[in-house]
């Protein structure tokens, strides 16, 4: 009995020790998820709020510093539950207006605003640096834009408290630091650790000079973790994911008590009946044996049923009926991939036409109204001979029609470019790639080979995946070039975009949470082509679609 008892108890060990390791593991990487995530979310708010205040710093009513049409101009905010307030300031650091309305944010405001201006008044508020401060208990993030016409400020309050609230590991605490080891913000008990500084704790230390990573550390409470963490450059912020390491180790110590128990219990019936069992069943179990490898490689076949032992003919008529399950599992599953798939080219194809409708009628009905109005508008106020008086107000109107048309006329073309269906694709490519340098400045030089005209279907599948790939430059790559080309080699259109920046990981190549590579992927196969993705740390990243000019596009 030991003989078979302290194999399996050794073994069980080894399986206990495996399991925490890969357990560890796992948990790590889903912890470094959760930290990527949470960062590219961080980093998208951040631009977001970026945006947000550009717009609202070329306001006409802003920029003039007008009580009555800023209040008007900031009510945006409440649609939008993550900012707290937004403050406009003179240049003397006199708030002009806010357009705080929520009363639970009453008092962060107040706080806020006098904080805002002290720190004007002290020039410690500077545009394009982005403060951290805890208010009333409530971690802030705070963004300031300059107004350009009379020298004012605006500063906008954006709450932290939403980080972490729909972590993907249950249990898990996140913690984001700043670059002088203070607390921005906490998932756990924020108003507790929020600006307290933390430098001399050992998991403060993880982040330092490495962007990103996994490790064991204690906690600020002492508790020991398995953390994830990733850092924002631009933000100078560190954010931490943590689970502790107890939930790891319990489950496998209750395994392993509970293995050994039912090792030793079974230990003498096992040696008993080996001996006598071992001739009878020896054959039969070698082919269910053979037959379970062959349904791991995807072959399916039955083993003959024998009538003795009982055992043996009970097993193997549950391992037929498991295989037959196993095989309508298989073609089923095979099914519904079919038909995600289809459904995924026929949404792609519905969200163009969708694109193109809007589009349209965007440009024919509203901008043509639009103008019509403004023509209007221009032959009442000349028939009317408004006073000298009411100049501004009669600018002011044509430069609101105005401003109307151009954001009309821009929606169309983020919809669908008219170039595209009026010029073709080269144009369009290279009037998205000017636009991109524009916006982005980031330099993008584009070169064609051939003939590169092709049909709509393809026309436009090519200038999305084009359009995906310069978001993805601009947005994680930190590229100051980017190239692309369009070449007809005859049998196939190559095309190909490749920048200067960081370089795509196999990580990211393979991660579930790349939908713009993902998406890329599918309208590439939309129209019958194909797509490879390549990237070597500090060289860049290359993205490679080839599209046979025989092939047809496949029906949604």
């Amino acid at each position: 009995m030991a003989a078979v008892a302290l194999p399996a108890l050794i073994l069980l060990g080894s399986i206990s020790v495996l399991q925490v390791r890969r357990e560890q593991s796992e948990v790590r990487q889903r912890a470094l998820r959760t930290a990527r995530a949470t960062a590219l979310r961080m980093r998208e708010q951040r631009m977001e709020s970026q945006a947000l205040l550009a717009r609202l710093a070329a306001r006409p009513g802003i920029t003039a510093l007008d009580p009555a049409a800023c209040r008007s101009d900031f009510s945006v905010i409440d649609f939008l539950p993550r900012y707290a307030d937004v403050f406009l300031f003179d240049a003397s650091a006199k708030l002009v207006c806010s357009g705080n309305t929520e009363a639970e944010n009453e008092r962060v405001s107040t706080l806020a605003r006098q904080w805002a201006e002290a720190a004007l008044r002290a020039g410690r508020l500077q545009p394009g640096v982005t403060h951290e401060q805890t208010f009333a208990g409530q971690p802030v993030m705070i963004l300031v834009a300059p107004v350009q016409r009379h020298g004012g400020t605006i500063v906008l309050l954006e709450l932290m408290s939403v980080i972490g609230q729909d972590a993907l590991i249950p249990g898990s605490v996140i913690t984001v630091i700043d670059r002088h080891r203070r607390v921005v913000v906490r998932s756990d008990a924020p108003d507790v650790w929020s600006g307290r500084d933390v430098g001399q704790t050992s998991i403060a230390a993880l982040g330092l000079g490495a962007s990103e990573g996994v490790a064991e550390a204690a906690g600020f409470d002492g508790v020991r973790r398995q953390y994830g963490f990733v850092t924002l450059p631009e933000l100078g912020w560190t954010v931490y994911v943590g689970v502790e390491s107890s939930e790891i180790f319990e489950p496998v110590r209750e395994m392993l008590l509970n293995g050994a128990a039912g090792t030793v219990a079974i230990a003498f019936v096992v040696t008993v009946m080996t001996v006598a069992l071992a001739r009878r069943i020896g054959g039969p179990i070698h082919a269910l044996a053979e037959a379970a490898t062959r349904a791991d490689d995807g072959t399916y076949e039955r083993v003959a049923v024998l009538e003795d032992p009982l055992e043996i003919a009970t097993l193997t008529s549950a391992f037929n009926r498991m295989i037959d399950r196993r095989e309508e599992a298989d073609a089923r599953m095979r099914s519904g991939e079919r038909k995600l798939k289809a459904l995924s080219d026929f949404l792609l194809t519905v969200q163009e036409e969708e694109r193109s409708r809007i589009a349209r009628e965007l440009h024919d009905d509203l901008g043509q109204s639009l103008t019509a109005l403004k023509m209007d508008i221009i032959g009442l106020l000349n028939a009317a001979s408004p006073p000298p008086a009411l100049g501004s107000t009669r600018d002011r109107i044509l430069r609101t029609l105005d401003a109307m048309v151009t954001a009309v006329q821009q929606i169309s073309s983020e919809l669908r470019p008219s170039v595209l269906d009026d010029l073709g694709l080269v144009a369009a490519i290279d009037a998205e790639a000017r636009l991109f340098e524009e916006r982005w400045g980031i330099e993008c030089a584009v070169s064609v080979m051939g003939n590169v005209e092709l049909d709509r279907d393809r026309v436009t599948t090519i200038y999305r995946i084009v359009q995906e790939a310069l978001t993805n430059i601009a947005r994680h790559s930190n590229a100051t070039r980017a190239e692309l080309s369009l070449v007809n080699s005859g049998d196939e259109l190559q095309v190909e975009i490749c920048d200067d920046g960081r370089g795509v990981t196999e990580e990211e190549i393979s991660d579930p949470l790349s939908l713009g590579l993902i998406g890329i992927r599918e309208r590439a196969a939309l129209a019958g082509g194909t797509v490879a993705f390549s990237g070597a740390p500090g060289r860049g990243t290359v993205i490679a679609a080839r599209f046979p000019l025989t092939a047809k596009v496949r029906p949604a």
